[in-house]
């Protein structure tokens, strides 16, 4: 888990003025796809696996690997691990590979999972064909599917608003804040370009994206600042960037402390094989060794 993600939480007492919150947003990209290992295999076993338990399979919507699992599963134990971080309900984008991140997320941390379509809008998929057409074609997996693909976790009802990403979270955490809820963090698996969205919207942080792809199951943390006064004022909504640049999960930083790793293996391997020099063994000359230490009588 990123540095900088334990402990953000702000109470509400010094926001009490009319309906006045700061909630923590906790976004969480999904774990490692099948389609996106070397190992060509991987999204064969994948879909065979789907396919076995009667799941329908389609390009553009992989799962995860067995490793994506794996994943899934340790992100959840961290989230476990933040302290006085607690959170109602994981939302989650309705694609497989989210749907199946979230479940490991929420059996950690013993809470539902809540699919919202607003926060799958961000995915390339999506924005490429259209949040109405997705509505219309049904394109999802059903309510019964995804009770397969989570097993054990408790599966909240779907959210359908077509609403973007940024409009789909305000949504949930000014609900949040209408409805009094205790919990001061949501948390929301969804896709790379969500945190691209929210990070450099100018409605949203306003800050530009240049750190790389977000790391699988890679974690940031947002600030949402909502205050209404009443009808007689415009709600001010104010997002802000909580966890420190310096911190930011990445693929890229992955494969620089793998690449620097490989580097001193390699290094390390060439110096062991290097040729020792061998010690020169003086000899006289009728080829006889000489040995330190002893004197040969030398006749004329």
């Amino acid at each position: 888990m990123a540095e900088g993600t334990e402990g953000v939480q702000v109470g509400k007492s010094s926001l009490q003025s009319g309906l006045a919150r700061k909630i923590n947003v906790y976004l969480v990209r999904h774990s490692e796809r099948a389609d996106e290992v070397k190992d060509v295999s991987a999204l064969q076993n994948a879909s065979q696996n789907l396919t076995a338990l009667d799941v329908r399979v389609d390009v553009s919507d992989p799962p995860l690997t067995s490793n994506g699992i794996r994943l899934a599963a340790e992100c959840g134990k961290r989230l476990k691990g933040l302290k006085n971080v607690k959170f109602e309900t994981v939302y989650t984008s309705p694609f497989i590979r989210t749907l199946q991140t979230a479940s490991e997320v929420a059996a950690e941390l013993e809470i539902s999972i809540t699919p919202v379509l607003g926060v799958g809008s961000c995915a390339a998929f999506v924005k490429e064909v259209g949040v109405e057409k997705v509505l219309r074609d049904q394109y999802f997996v059903n309510r019964r599917a995804q009770e397969t693909i989570c097993g054990e976790t408790k599966i909240m009802d779907t959210n359908n608003d077509a609403l973007n990403f940024r409009e789909s979270l305000e949504s949930i955490l000014i609900n949040m804040v209408k409805s009094k809820s205790p919990f001061d963090n949501a948390l929301f698996v969804t896709h790379r370009e969500g945190i691209y969205d929210m990070i450099q919207d100018k409605r949203g942080c306003g800050i530009d994206w240049v750190w790389g792809t977000p790391e699988y199951c890679g974690c940031f943390v947002l600030q949402f600042k909502y205050i209404d006064q009443g009808e007689s004022s415009t709600p001010y909504k104010k997002w802000k960037l909580k966890t420190p640049r310096d911190a930011f999960e990445t693929m890229d930083k992955r494969y620089n402390r793998e690449k620097k790793k490989r580097c001193v293996l390699m290094a390390g391997a060439k110096k062991r094989k290097r040729k020792q020099p061998t010690e020169q063994t003086q000899m006289w000359d009728d080829g006889s060794r000489m040995f330190p230490g002893v004197t040969r009588n030398i006749r004329s």
